[in-house]
């Protein structure tokens, strides 16, 4: 008999390994998230009383974070395994998507940002399957070609919507309503006193 393999919280779930988790966001999951599936009524229960906890609340949020888990997914799969290599490519994402939102970015900036480095990391893991490939057919090389060009479509996509929401500026756009001007964040006392006392 070979020694039995511990499951550890990663590998009955996710899949993938909970890159960057602290050993308290790791036993909340083995405690409380991967239990959530369980067949019995009376656990399902105690699980969902323990997320409503309000100071479970900040731990529920990065295990809700399915882009960070879609990232770690990316990053298992470009190596084939979870190694260093791995790690090191998350870590990578992790940076391009804080480099992409810049220091005060808008909540608008970070999604895109992040979108971004999920894109970069697709891409990666694309280019790396196609620059690998052995021997094969010209059909499977070119099919293989085809997915690194569409992941690097989509990649120039979604930094083309960041540029161009870094463009606009929305404090600045001016607008109309009931015929009184102002800006967005802005205010307008005067006209919208005046117009108050002309609708009543």
């Amino acid at each position: 008999m070979g020694k039995e393999v511990k499951k550890t919280p990663c590998s009955r779930l996710w899949q993938v390994p909970l890159i960057g988790f602290t050993d308290e966001e790791l036993e909340f999951w083995d405690r409380v998230i991967s239990k959530s599936e369980d067949e019995d009524a009376d656990t399902r229960v105690e699980v969902r009383k323990e997320m409503e906890k309000p100071e479970n609340a900040r731990l529920l949020l990065k295990y809700g974070d399915v882009g960070a888990r879609i990232g770690r997914w990316l990053c298992v799969q470009t190596f084939h395994k979870y190694n260093g290599q791995a790690v090191a490519m998350y870590r990578k994402m992790e940076a391009i998507a804080r480099d992409l939102a810049g220091p005060s970015p808008s909540a608008v900036e970070v999604q895109l940002a992040e979108l971004a480095a999920i894109a970069w990391g697709d891409y990666q893991r694309c280019a790396m399957n196609r620059e690998t490939l052995k021997d094969c057919t010209f059909r499977k090389a070119s099919y293989y070609d085809q997915r690194a060009d569409r992941a690097h479509k989509r990649l120039v996509r979604s930094l083309r919507a960041l540029a161009a929401v870094r463009r606009v500026d929305l404090t600045a756009v001016q607008i109309n309503l009931n015929g009184v001007a102002g800006l967005i964040g802005g205010q307008a006392p005067a006209a919208g006193r005046s117009v108050e006392r002309a609708t009543q």
